[in-house]
């Protein structure tokens, strides 16, 4: 696929397998990254990155947001962030 052959050619990662976990979760991280500098998504607006990353940065691109099956998923996916997120706070107090 392009995409992950646009990260390992920018990674340098040229042993990377998407079979690897930690090979995947940097990719994941890498394409959002370059989704927030390129679409301007807030890195912490996980509805936004879900939809970059579900449709593709083209379709994004074009303003697609996609159909209403997937803006519900990527709404359940901001609100396990949201939630984590209130988990991990309370583990500092």
């Amino acid at each position: 696929d392009g995409t992950w052959s646009q990260y390992q050619r920018e990674t340098g990662n040229w042993a990377a397998r998407r079979t690897k976990f930690a090979d995947a979760v940097d990719f994941v991280g890498w394409y959002h990254s370059k989704t927030a500098d390129s679409y301007g998504v807030a890195r912490n607006d996980t509805y936004n990155l879900y939809l970059a990353y579900y449709l593709g940065w083209s379709a994004y691109g074009r303003g697609n947001r996609g159909d209403a099956g997937v803006q519900g998923y990527a709404r359940a996916t901001d609100k396990m962030a949201r939630d984590y997120d209130a988990q991990l706070r309370q583990c500092g107090s």
